[in-house]
């Protein structure tokens, strides 16, 4: 099955990207509605480069926010008020 055509537009965008990350920018940011489709452009670049990618969206970012909360919650505990001393015998050794 032929390759489907890419308009120049996406290819001189998969070109900048391609020219970013063999300059070795840290940190690529990109705001687009086709978040699957950048995605799988991505991940197909990463991977002809032998790079690992990371995402992050604000969507994702809520999502890991609530998360954090959840986990501190259940893992805050109020102070503990110290024990009442029990009385108990005495006895001399």
């Amino acid at each position: 099955m032929p390759a489907s055509p890419i308009s120049p537009t996406l290819s001189a965008f998969v070109d900048e990207l391609d020219v970013l990350i063999r300059a070795r920018y840290p940190l690529i940011y990109l705001v687009t509605w086709e978040e699957q489709r950048v995605d799988a452009l991505l991940a197909s670049l990463a991977e002809s480069h032998g790079k690992a990618l990371y995402t992050w969206s604000a969507v994702t970012m809520r999502e890991d926010i609530a998360r954090l909360r959840e986990w501190a919650r259940t893992r805050t505990r109020p102070a503990s008020k110290p024990e009442p001393e029990r009385p108990g015998k005495i006895g001399i050794v």
